[in-house]
């Protein structure tokens, strides 16, 4: 697993979101939010990354592991 794949499971689980809510927050199914919260789908798309840092209000360094500040400062 990843540091991405933890971190959407982590603001998952802070932020109470079910994956049917993680789905329909980045326009997926609800197999697609699993396995990419699961770590199924290594590296998702460009647009799709995007869409789970917009959905979380997170930056893409902290979903890459690259910063410890999940909110922009």
């Amino acid at each position: 697993m990843s540091i991405r794949n933890d971190r959407i499971k982590a603001m998952m689980q802070e932020d109470n979101i079910t994956v049917a809510e993680f789905a329909e927050g980045i326009g997926k199914t609800k197999m697609t939010a699993a396995a990419l919260a699961e770590g199924t789908i290594k590296m998702p798309k460009l647009s799709t990354f995007t869409d789970i840092c917009n959905f979380f209000g997170c930056s893409a360094d902290y979903l890459l592991g690259r910063s410890d500040a999940r909110y922009y400062v």
